[in-house]
């Protein structure tokens, strides 16, 4: 991303994610179909998953997080070709 290292980029799209949650969260809320109970899970684990990543990173820096970033991306592809494949079932 625009030069960054892994760390500081991985940091950038936290607020990016950020902005993107808080976009949503406005459309929802005008459209009144917003699930408040599920909101509220979703957000306590995306903080947590946040500063539990963001300790790993700085404990361990580029040599795990790299690893991660790679096992992640491949996962969603994974389900996305898994879905892609089953959904006309």
């Amino acid at each position: 991303m625009r030069g960054f290292g892994l760390i500081r980029a991985a940091a950038h799209t936290k607020l990016f994610n950020f902005a993107s949650n808080a976009g949503s969260l406005v459309l929802f809320l005008a459209a009144g179909q917003a699930v408040w109970l599920i909101g509220f899970v979703m957000a306590a684990c995306a903080m947590a998953g946040a500063w539990l990543g963001s300790h790993i990173a700085m404990r361990h820096g580029a040599r795990v997080i790299r690893p991660l970033l790679i096992l992640a991306s491949l996962a969603l592809t994974a389900k996305l070709i898994w879905d892609g494949f089953f959904a006309g079932t």
